[in-house]
């Protein structure tokens, strides 16, 4: 991934301020068949080695409650973070979509009216759907 993403906006502006840009766009590339997003072996080294505590699928609920439920105390004065949605792709929404479903379904996320947000990014995993990340609002 990575280590810095900008909005093309803000990639234009650079540009046009410091007259000099450089741009990288990645794509998947197949070697000799095998593509380049397939699990690495020392990945799936350790999978196979911690297959009896990793789950295949999600449970079906939340964990148990604990003696000591965390909540998060905000400030006097602070106000919410929000940042806007990021663009996506058909595919990328569609995909989206389902994981959302799917956790609802599940019981694991729930319907949310707070004023708090943070966009998502999906990372490949070298299996469909892509992971859906959340963004820390900062």
């Amino acid at each position: 991934m990575l280590p810095y993403l900008e909005t093309l906006a803000r990639f234009e502006k650079d540009v046009k301020r410091t007259d000099t840009g450089f741009l990288a766009i990645a794509t998947e590339v197949e070697n000799d068949g095998e593509k380049a997003s397939e699990t690495p072996e020392k990945i799936k080294e350790l999978l196979k080695e911690f297959q009896d505590i990793l789950p295949d699928d999600l449970p079906n609920e939340l964990p148990p409650y604990r003696t000591h439920q965390h909540e998060i105390v905000e400030e006097p004065g602070s106000k919410p973070t929000f940042r806007a949605p990021y663009r996506l792709s058909p595919t990328e929404l569609t995909d989206m979509k389902k994981q959302i479903e799917y956790l609802l379904a599940k019981g694991l996320i729930r319907p949310s009216t707070s004023p708090y947000g943070a966009p998502v990014l999906f990372t490949e995993t070298g299996r469909k759907p892509a992971h859906v990340h959340r963004l820390p609002s900062s």
